[in-house]
């Protein structure tokens, strides 16, 4: 049951990349959170369904689908910390843009290198790179949503983005209940996990990409 999911959590990273991309009312960083997100949960798809911890998909074995996956959700995580300040900034100009394309790049670049080089030799990497940047993204947005974010947009789709984080928390809790009354293979807090992202992600395309004619 995870696969429609991820399918749903591909069109969106893509959509949100294209739809981002040449808005110059958006901080390009914000784009490329949106296509790490994307190439996520293409990545999910080899890591959750196509291989198993035990087993490997046409030779390549699943830790490398693990690696993949835990550096994209890093890569996109790191973004979203550095778009987090510039929310409510006045547009950049076309070579702000261009220089902070190449650093989101980069930025996604090194997580994704920081986990295959760390993995298995440095303690916690996957930890960090896969949870703490995720957390710290929250954080940082969630101070600037609740801090800064006046607009009566902003009061309407930031409640979206927080109902996305209790969609993720709440079932976490609950992951063993789950199981038992559902069976362990058919919803688990991952479902939810990414249930909640993808909902987090589309209130967050919606405030950073309103209708022209009611931007406000």
């Amino acid at each position: 049951m995870l696969l429609p999911i991820e399918i749903i959590g591909i069109m969106l990273g893509f959509f949100g990349f294209f739809k981002t991309f040449s808005d110059k009312s958006v901080a390009p960083v914000f784009s490329w959170a949106f296509l790490w997100f994307g190439l996520m949960n293409v990545s999910a798809i080899f890591c959750h369904n196509l291989s198993s911890f035990k087993g490997d998909f046409y030779g390549i074995p699943w830790s490398f689908f693990a690696q993949i996956d835990c550096g994209f959700t890093g890569a996109s995580s790191l973004n979203l910390i550095i778009g987090a300040f510039y929310l409510n900034q006045q547009p950049l100009n076309d070579r702000k843009r261009l220089a902070m394309h190449v650093l989101a790049f980069l930025a996604g670049l090194g997580v994704i290198f920081m986990e295959f080089f760390g993995y298995g030799t440095i303690p916690f990497t996957s930890e960090i790179v896969y949870g703490g940047l995720t957390i710290v993204a929250a954080l940082a947005l969630s101070v600037q949503f609740l801090c800064f974010e006046q607009s009566r947009r902003a009061k309407q789709w930031i409640p979206v983005i927080f109902s996305g984080a209790v969609v993720i928390l709440v079932p976490l809790a609950l992951d063993r209940l789950f199981c038992t009354l559902l069976g362990s293979s058919l919803v688990t807090s991952v479902h939810f996990v990414f249930l909640g992202c993808h909902v987090s992600f589309f209130g967050l395309l919606q405030l950073l990409t309103p209708p022209k004619y009611k931007q406000e």
